[in-house]
Order: C-alpha cells, then sequence, then structure tokens
C-alpha cells in the first residue's frame, strides 16, 4: 500500500494547486494593504508607531519620551500570525462565495 494513496493526493490536482497559491498571493497582498492602511505613525507627536490590525504585532516607541526602559521596539510574531490567518480566511470565504456566485 502506498503512502500517497492514504494521503490521497490524486483528488489534489494541479488546478487546486493553483487555487490555492493564488488565495494566499491574494490574502499577502491585502494583508500588506491592510497593514498599511491601519498604520498609526505617532512618533513625530511624542506617541508609538503601531503596526497591524486586528491586533497590534509591532511597536516602535518614540517621540520626545524618556521612559523607555531599554525597551525600543516591541515585536509578537503570535499577532502576526493571527493577523495573516485572519486575512486568509476572509479572502478564501470571499473566493468561495465568488466562485459559488459564478456558477
Amino acid at each position: 500500500m502506498n503512502i500517497l494513496s492514504c494521503l490521497n493526493w490524486g483528488s489534489f490536482t494541479f488546478t487546486k494547486i493553483k487555487n490555492i497559491l493564488f488565495i494566499f498571493l491574494i490574502s499577502v497582498i491585502v494583508f500588506c494593504i491592510a497593514t498599511l492602511l491601519t498604520i498609526k505613525n505617532e512618533t513625530p507627536i511624542d506617541g508609538n508607531d503601531t503596526y497591524g490590525f486586528p491586533f497590534t504585532f509591532f511597536t516602535e516607541y518614540g517621540g520626545k519620551r524618556v521612559d523607555y526602559n531599554g525597551l525600543v521596539s516591541y515585536f509578537q510574531i503570535e499577532y502576526l500570525v493571527v493577523d495573516y490567518i485572519i486575512i486568509v480566511i476572509i479572502v478564501f470565504l470571499l473566493a468561495s462565495a465568488w466562485s459559488w456566485f459564478k456558477s
């Protein structure tokens, strides 16, 4: 018995792979656009720069304050992954709805 037959790779066609890659490519583009549109650049007015929507995954402390305690920036990989997964789910649902309406 072949291990690939147990995984049912035979039904995994090139078209499905192409669709999955398309969804991930669109997800990366949407993620970048969403991040760029939701940046809070408050360093020039004694604030912090924050990146990420809906969860802030990167914060850069700035301004003229002195209470940094040695911390210049803060990155949370968990929130970055969760933000990207949310975008992938939204793009997948939109792509599924589009193919459903098309047919």
